[in-house]
């Protein structure tokens, strides 16, 4: 089912005049299809260059209830009476509990004030279609504004992307979940960015702990989050299983948050990973071909498929506690392959194709030169291997990206 499918027939007008912000609801269950009518409303609306700002959180009840306990505790504060303030704090958090749904809709913010603006008006029609929606599905909806959105603990229960400054808060969520008998374990999605200065190739999770830390905020942050979650269990018992990817390749990417673009050669790249610009760059006909580094580095690019089947099965599978996996497919490739693997893609192989010619632009600061993981863990330990071949991989990012050129999304 598509968007355009979700259109309703009630006239417009109706549809205006009937809508209304409600502030007491029935305790009604809102139903999974109802929310996804009205989300499909919500993004039909017409945003500037495709920039499809808009982000939607679906608040489960301890979710809301948090959000509920930071506005509790933002309207108790103007409160004297102790009593009455933390009254006051308990009664709004239980309130937004009890809600039956609550949509938390956030905006990425690009660095360029007036495409924030155009984000902006975008995402608050989208919102307008969310209510007009509901009023033909017989939802009643309320608009809620103010401070509370830019509250730390309000977006932490929400769950909205902030890089990841908010991640000690995601972790206190997640230990009073766990003490509610609400949460099982917690999966952390960590980064094979933890071995950036690994020594031993194939590099086996334990080397971890013999390796020194990661010299880049990024890796360093990864790492923090998985001595989180080992914490978590050292000092709570709250089980974890933490999941490495390496360098997931597939389809789906956007532009890189805030719209940045970084010059190479005769094309801005606007998107945040090696596979996606250089097909990028191929296609647009640069030649030679501009690349960041000696394109000596080696990674070993895995299939987006692949990787989601080995993290639901490290999600589930009971020998998983308390483990961390590396998921990678093993072969390795340089990036100068992957180049000429994606070049011939485009332009064929053999005498009579155009020849492959390249040219190296400065690296990256924290650029590695050799990331390779051992992945016999996994494989003994979940049964899982990452089977998909670059070049099937590229069969199905090549003309993905060049439909994503042409329709002017990137």
């Amino acid at each position: 089912m598509t968007p355009g499918d979700y259109l309703l027939p009630m006239p417009l007008t109706d549809l205006l005049q009937r809508r209304r912000s409600i502030k007491r609801f029935t305790d009604r269950p809102v139903t999974r299809d109802e929310i996804e009518k009205l989300l499909a409303a919500a993004v039909l609306v017409p945003n500037h260059r495709l920039t499809e700002p808009w982000r939607f959180y679906v608040l489960g009840p301890e979710a809301r209830y948090g959000y509920g306990l930071a506005l509790g505790e933002r309207k108790a504060r103007k409160i004297e009476d102790p009593d009455a303030a933390r009254t006051m704090r308990d009664r709004v958090a239980a309130e937004h509990r009890a809600l039956p749904v609550m949509i938390a809709v956030a905006m990425v913010m690009s660095d360029s004030l007036e495409a924030r603006e155009e984000d902006y008006a975008a995402t608050m029609m989208g919102i307008e279609n969310m209510a007009l929606a509901a009023v033909e599905l017989g939802l009643g909806t309320a608009i809620r504004t103010g401070a509370v959105m830019a509250d730390p603990a309000a977006r932490t229960a929400a769950g909205v992307a902030e890089n990841e400054r908010i991640v000690a808060s995601t972790f206190d969520a997640a230990l009073a979940a766990f003490r509610k008998g609400r949460l099982v374990k917690i999966t952390v999605l960590s980064s094979s960015m933890v071995y950036e200065n690994a020594i031993v190739f194939p590099t086996p999770e334990d080397h971890l702990r013999e390796s020194p830390p990661p010299t880049s905020t990024y890796g360093f942050q990864k790492l923090a989050c998985e001595y989180f979650a080992r914490g978590a269990w050292e000092q709570y018992k709250l089980p974890y299983t933490i999941c490495r990817p390496f360098n997931c390749v597939g389809i789906g990417e956007s532009r890189a948050l805030g719209g940045k673009e970084v010059p190479s050669g005769n094309v801005r790249l606007a998107m945040s990973h090696v596979v996606p610009d250089l097909v990028q760059k191929v296609l647009k006909g640069q030649d030679p071909l501009r690349i960041l580094g000696s394109g000596e580095q080696i990674r070993c690019y895995t299939y987006g498929g692949d990787l989601a089947r080995g993290i639901a099965d490290a999600m589930f599978h009971p020998a998983a506690a308390n483990e961390d996996f590396n998921l990678s497919t093993p072969t390795a490739t340089s990036v100068r392959e992957l180049a000429r693997a994606i070049w011939e893609k485009v332009h064929g192989s053999g005498p009579s194709a155009k020849p492959f010619r390249f040219e190296s632009d400065p690296a990256y600061p924290h650029d590695v030169a050799r990331r390779v993981p051992d992945t016999r863990k996994a494989r003994a330990v979940l049964g899982f291997e990452a089977t998909t071949g670059l070049s099937e991989m590229l069969d199905e990012v090549v003309p993905w990206i060049r439909r994503e050129i042409a329709e002017g999304r990137i």
